[in-house]
Parts: structure tokens; sequence; C-alpha cells
């Protein structure tokens, strides 16, 4: 089984590094993803080869993407990992929370920020600012358009 693993592994590296991804975070990655129960971050450390702290640095990216558990277990002092195998669910929880908490700000503050300044705006560099501005709000309303099929397609999934 340790080949299927290493072969995870070479297929996701691949992968990681046409998206400007270090090796470090694709092998924690596969390690996590493809290993069925919770794993002490020590025995980790072990499998992949790196040290606790690089691999502590890696994993609050995950962590913030919703994709990782942290916890203790009673009469422990180690701390496990598990990663969450639903994809479709991790990918929607952060699209959503994302699309949540932007969009709403930006659909309010960019038409207020745009009208305050407008009739301001005396120097061709200035209006072309403005202009700049317009047009990432139109840009803003079509990304929440798109991201409200997305939604659904992964409410269907």
């Amino acid at each position: 089984m340790k080949e299927l693993e290493k072969e995870f592994n070479d297929i996701y590296r691949q992968i990681g590094q046409s998206m400007g991804q270090d090796d470090i975070t694709a092998t924690i990655f596969t390690t996590l993803y493809i290993e069925p129960e919770d794993i002490a971050m020590d025995e980790l450390a072990k499998k992949t080869g790196y040290s606790l702290a690089s691999i502590s640095n890696k994993i609050k990216l995950f962590e913030s993407m919703g994709m990782l558990m942290r916890k203790k277990k009673p009469g422990s002092k180690k701390i496990y990992l598990y990663m969450e195998k639903d994809m479709i669910k991790v990918i929607k929880k952060t699209l959503l929370a994302k699309e949540n908490r932007g969009m709403e700000v930006l659909k309010e503050k960019l038409p207020e920020l745009v009208k305050k300044y407008k009739d301001k705006a005396k120097t061709e560099r200035d209006k072309k600012k403005i202009k700049i501005i317009e047009d990432y709000n139109v840009q803003v309303i079509k990304i929440e358009k798109i991201m409200q099929k997305i939604r659904k397609e992964f409410e269907e999934a």
C-alpha cells in the first residue's frame, strides 16, 4: 500500500505544481487525505519526513479551508488530525462562506463609493479610477450570479 500512497502523492504533486503549490503542501494533503483514520501529528511528521513545525504551519491552511479537523484524544497529549474526505462538502462550504462575506459588503459599499467620488473626480486619471471601480462593481454582480449557479449545482450534488 506504500506504492498506492506514493503514486497518489505523485499525481497530486503534479497538479499542485501546475498551480504553484509546493511539494510539502501536496505531500501533507495527500498523506492526510488518504488516511482513513485520525493520525497523530508526530506520526504524520515521520510519514512525510517533514518537521512538526513545518507540518503545523501547513495544516493551518487546510484548517482555514474547513478541510482539516485538529483534536486531542482523552488521556493523550498528542494532537490528532483528520482530513475531510467529502471535497464537494468542503468546496461548497468554502465558496458559500466567501460568497456571503464578500459579496454583500461589495454590493453595498462599491455603489456608495462611486456615488461619493464621481462628482469629485476632476482629472482624467481620477475619472479612470472611478470607471475602474464601476467596472469592478459590474463584475462583482456577474460573479455573484455565477456563484449562485455554482451553489445550486453543489446543492444538487
